[in-house]
């Protein structure tokens, strides 16, 4: 009911001193509930994928904007929006071009495109993540030598790690640079770890090593620090470089040691 009506409701119960008017039936829908509900999708449906082209800016490149379009419809039927924050829509969008890659023929040429979308989206995670507290450097200079083993290092909220079989970076950072990467485009390489963290409120993409990798990852399934230094021997070179790119951001003890 519009709001011109409820006050013109309201004005006449008023005026004839009967409350029933209010507790009548309602007046006609403008729409009808089929109609309404039609409407009500396709405002989810143009949310969910002004929000898709925010994050996904080179997949929408390479796959063209109908095709794109086409994608961000199917998106949207098969996981609607389940909060108000569309800034944080699509997380799945990658594997929905994970199960479409093998199904159509048209995407055969895009294989990447799967872990393109993924390095898109830890970008848009980066940039949104909580803000990380400032590591505390006199609390760790204070840990006993004895109690240093089991130190368990917390890692910053933007800070993200994958493995990619495809050169998505390269594909990725000549979108950056103005680049055409349909003209640039090339398969050779990839097989690297990409880490996604944030400097200076921007998110920034790095190739890093197999060892650092292995090193984070270990830190993600929270590894105490004995741990880490019996799997990696450069540990004591690791720690100040990995605090100084701000992908750690404090530390506890562990209780169960």
């Amino acid at each position: 009911m519009k709001l011109s009506k409820i006050q013109s409701r309201f004005t006449e119960a008023i005026t004839r001193k009967d409350p029933s008017i209010l507790l009548s039936p309602s007046v006609e829908l403008e729409f009808e509930p089929e109609q309404s509900q039609a409407i009500y999708l396709d405002d989810n449906v143009n949310s969910g994928r002004d929000a898709l082209i925010q994050t996904f800016p080179v997949t929408r490149r390479l796959v063209g904007e109908e095709y794109f379009q086409t994608l961000s419809e199917e998106y949207c039927r098969n996981y609607p929006a389940e909060s108000d924050d569309m800034l944080r829509f699509g997380d799945r969008f990658p594997l929905l071009l994970l199960k479409l890659s093998i199904e159509r023929r048209e995407l055969d040429k895009l294989r990447f495109l799967p872990e393109l979308a993924r390095l898109e989206w830890l970008i848009q995670s980066a940039y949104f993540a909580d803000r990380d507290t400032n590591f505390d450097f006199d609390a760790l200079a204070s840990v006993p030598m004895t109690a240093q083993p089991h130190i368990i290092f917390t890692l910053s909220h933007a800070l993200s790690l994958m493995f990619s079989d495809w050169p998505v970076f390269e594909i990725w950072r000549a979108h950056q640079q103005a680049m055409d990467p349909q003209n640039q485009l090339s398969l050779d390489g990839g097989k690297e770890w990409l880490c996604i963290y944030r400097e200076a409120e921007k998110p920034v993409v790095e190739v890093v090593p197999h060892e650092i990798a292995s090193v984070l990852g270990e830190m993600m399934q929270g590894h105490c620090l004995g741990e880490l230094a019996g799997h990696c021997s450069e540990i004591d070179h690791y720690l100040p470089e990995m605090v100084r790119h701000g992908w750690l951001s404090g530390f506890y003890l562990d209780q169960a040691a």
